[in-house]
């Protein structure tokens, strides 16, 4: 459970964020475990400025609920290998230039320069589905080699779908 105040140079973003999220996993034998994980995330802005009567201008007032599994599977002392699926339902804020049917599909809109004077923030409920795979592989007794790809496909009403995928390479070390 967290609570964070946010703060930017753009006061439609100002706001909190809260967070609850439970889980729980299970070690099926030496080598693997699962996990399962539910998470409610809710965000609250502090300005509203409407651009579209009779259509809020609280663009980033979101909330969503995510349900999760996920497992690993050690192949080795030093490499194992996780998979992961996340299902989220809920509000989606994004920011483009003026385009009239993302208007029609939107519960909010309202100008957002952060990405220029003339774009406009705008939010939907969309349905996200996550898949993952991933790789861990120990470097020495305090560090690790990890990669992860993502799949990321939203939908939402007026076939306002997106499509996003994500690759990370990093390395963690334990002082």
């Amino acid at each position: 459970m967290s609570a964070n105040r946010l703060e930017y140079q753009n006061d439609i973003r100002d706001g909190w964020r809260y967070d609850f999220a439970l889980g729980a996993g299970k070690r099926m034998t030496d080598e693997w475990s699962v996990s399962a994980t539910y998470s409610y995330q809710h965000r609250t802005a502090d300005h509203a400025v409407s651009v579209v009567p009779g259509i809020s201008g609280a663009v980033f007032d979101l909330q969503g609920h995510t349900l999760g599994v996920a497992t690993e599977y050690a192949v080795t002392e030093d490499l194992s290998l996780n998979a992961g699926f996340d299902r989220r339902r809920g509000d989606v804020a994004s920011t483009t230039l003026r385009n009239f049917e993302i208007y029609s599909n939107s519960d909010a809109i309202a100008p957002d320069p952060v990405f220029g004077a003339n774009t406009i923030g705008y939010r939907i409920f969309a349905t996200t589905n996550v898949w993952r795979a991933g790789a861990s592989y120990a470097v020495g007794t305090a560090g690790s080699l990890n990669l992860v790809a993502e799949r990321w496909i939203s939908r939402a009403r007026g076939d306002l779908d997106y499509y996003n995928t994500l690759v990370a390479l990093s390395y963690v070390h334990a002082f």
